[in-house]
Formats: structure tokens, C-alpha cells, sequence
């Protein structure tokens, strides 16, 4: 008798032959599975996993999309400085001394972008768990 079988006999509550191997774990096994679970999981417990779920892929997308945001920005300031260079050295260089003379204001914006950006996913992230522990 194979362990379907058995399973099969247990589940109809037929008599099961006691020289069998694995009938004592079987029997364990079923009172166990009769029993209802002692741990108590709130009713919306499922909903509560697939928000945090998809708040965390929301994340990392934002993530990816912020970076390639940054790779484009970085790219584009480089063709154009290449351009600037080639076609109109003088202009690149008036371009150039401007954005050295002004690197405190253009490390100030970097800066307050950046902290605003933080801040933003700071209080997204507070807000959606606070959302997420009410449901």
C-alpha cells in the first residue's frame, strides 16, 4: 500500500492495516491537520503583504528610474559639452567659467533637489505604512 493510498483510507475513515510503516505519522499527522491553528492572523493580513509587496517594488522602479534619469542628464551634459567644445570652443569656455564662478548656487540646488527627493520618499514611505497598518 502505497502513501496515497493510506492517505485516501484515512481521509474516508476506513480501517487502516496496523502493520503499516508510516501509519502512526499519518495519524499524527491528520489530528494535527483537524486542529485549528493557534496563531490568530488578522482579516486583512493578505492585503496588508501584497500593499507592502508592491509599496517595495514601487521603490525599487523608482529607484531604476531615478537613475536612469540621472545616466540621461549626465550623457546629455556630456554630448553637449563635446559639441560645445568642437563648434564653438570660445562659447564653452564663457559656459564653463560661468558654472565654475556660480558652483557654490549649482552644489546648493544639486543639494536641495536631492534633500527634497529624500524627504518626499521619507514621508511617502511613513504615510503608506501608516495607511497600510489601519487597513
Amino acid at each position: 500500500m502505497n502513501d496515497e493510498q493510506l492517505q485516501r483510507m484515512m481521509e474516508e475513515g476506513r480501517p487502516v492495516p496496523p502493520d503499516h510503516e508510516d501509519l502512526q505519522a499519518y495519524q499524527v499527522l491528520f489530528k494535527a491537520l483537524q486542529q485549528s491553528p493557534s496563531l490568530h492572523i488578522p482579516n486583512r493580513f493578505a492585503s496588508r503583504v501584497s500593499m507592502r509587496i508592491q509599496a517595495k517594488r514601487e521603490r525599487v522602479s523608482n529607484v531604476r528610474f531615478y537613475l536612469l534619469v540621472a545616466v540621461i542628464i549626465l550623457c546629455s551634459a556630456a554630448i553637449t559639452a563635446v559639441m560645445l567644445l568642437v563648434y564653438a570652443p570660445a562659447a564653452a569656455a564663457g559656459i564653463l567659467s560661468v558654472i565654475i564662478a556660480k558652483k557654490w548656487l549649482w552644489i546648493f540646488a544639486a543639494g536641495a533637489l536631492t534633500a527634497i527627493q529624500l524627504a518626499d520618499k521619507w514621508l511617502q514611505k511613513k504615510t503608506t505604512g501608516k495607511l497600510i497598518d489601519e487597513h
